[in-house]
């Protein structure tokens, strides 16, 4: 049985027959099916789940991100455009959307791998909290203090950004921008986490790598928080050749 399924929606069926052309080397990968009408991968992708999608942006009657809109929970997606440069210029608009990332309709073979690798890593990293929390209380959730009451509540490791440590505390983030708090160390802090899951950029400052949308030698861009402000972080000289290898 293969490990992920993917397909692929675009009005041009040659767009289909590229992609699968290019994943057949990937072994653990399932071609799922291709719609060229947006609105029949719609009924299907809130009727059966997939992976991986691969996705036109310009369609007849909705386009690319209307569909994604319309669903609760989109697959991790790959936009395939004739205008790559535009779109990516903008990706921060779209990571609410689970796009990982937007390639070319003729891209290289070596770009194809690169999205590719980005899935994957994404899946990894989703796959590691998913499976350190069943083995802890079959949960995926950390006890905190809520930042107004002061009250214990429980909190989901997927919606943690980042985490700062000021004086003896850790104050955890969140894309809805709430801040919790628990009286711990931020190294103590890390072994709460699955290995592999958190990335520390400063002496004070741990990232959540599976929110990791963009970075550069500088920062990483945590995407974009409720108000739709961009949540990035800025990477201590000491960390930057530890950050660029392992995210790279």
């Amino acid at each position: 049985m293969k490990q992920y399924s993917y397909l692929t929606v675009d009005d041009n069926e040659d767009m289909s027959t590229g992609i699968v052309y290019k994943m057949a080397k990937y072994n653990e990968f399932e071609f799922s099916r291709h719609f060229s009408v947006p609105e029949e991968a719609l009924n299907f992708l809130k009727m059966r789940k997939c992976d991986l999608l691969f996705l036109d942006v310009q369609m007849p009657k909705i386009d690319g991100f209307q569909l994604l809109e319309k669903l609760q929970n989109p697959p991790l997606t790959v936009i395939v455009t004739g205008y790559p440069n535009i779109y990516s210029e903008r990706a921060h608009r779209y990571y609410d959307m689970n796009v990982i990332d937007f390639i070319s309709k003729v891209c290289t073979e070596e770009r194809f791998d690169i999205a590719i690798n980005r899935f994957k890593k994404k899946m990894l990293i989703i796959k590691i909290i998913e499976n350190h929390q069943h083995l802890l209380n079959n949960s995926t959730y950390l006890t905190v203090k809520h930042p107004l009451s002061n009250e214990s509540v429980n909190l989901d490791i997927l919606d943690i950004t980042h985490i700062k440590q000021i004086e003896n505390y850790s104050y955890i983030h969140t894309r809805n921008k709430d801040c919790y708090s628990k009286r711990i160390s931020l190294i103590k802090f890390q072994t709460l986490l699955p290995e592999n899951a958190t990335l520390l950029i400063g002496r004070n400052c741990l990232i959540m790598r599976h929110q990791v949308c963009s970075y550069n030698a500088l920062t990483v861009n945590l995407g974009r928080d409720i108000d739709g402000n961009e949540i990035i972080l800025p990477i201590s000289p000491t960390k930057r050749t530890e950050v660029e290898s392992i995210l790279h």
